[in-house]
């Protein structure tokens, strides 16, 4: 990348390097992927389609999570199985009181732990797939 379009992307807080500059660009500064993803605005994109995921059809999902994550398909796939599985039983276990309408405290519990592990769903995502390659738009080159 020419040293002037990278001092102008720090000077604009604008990054629009390639997938190949912005992967250097991490190892060389030594970013976590995840704080890459933050850096370069894709990191609430990549929660915003994870909730999507579990919360409806996962299998919709595969290919644009494949894509932010830089991660096989096949391995996204089985993430997004097992993660619509967690959420699914975080509804049944809410179901059952709400239906009986009783135990409201209950109710507040299983809600209480359903945010937590919303909250922790991209981490829960990068162990099933790994480590998390940020992509920072564009062609490679």
């Amino acid at each position: 990348m020419d040293p002037y379009a990278y001092a102008r992307a720090e000077a604009e807080h604008q990054w629009s390097g390639t997938d190949r500059q912005t992967v250097l660009l991490a190892d060389a500064l030594g970013l976590r992927s995840e704080d890459l993803l933050d850096l370069i605005g894709r990191g609430r994109e990549l929660v915003d389609v994870l909730r999507q995921a579990v919360e409806g059809r996962w299998e919709s999902q595969v290919a644009s999570l494949a894509y932010l994550a830089q991660a096989d398909e096949r391995l996204v796939a089985h993430a997004l199985r097992t993660l619509h599985g967690e959420y699914a039983r975080f509804e049944e276990r809410y179901m059952g009181p709400l239906v009986a309408r009783n135990d409201h405290a209950r109710l507040r519990d299983i809600a209480t732990d359903r945010a937590a592990w919303l909250r922790a769903l991209p981490e829960r995502f990068r162990f099933l797939v790994g480590p998390v390659r940020a992509s920072g738009g564009g062609a490679d080159g």
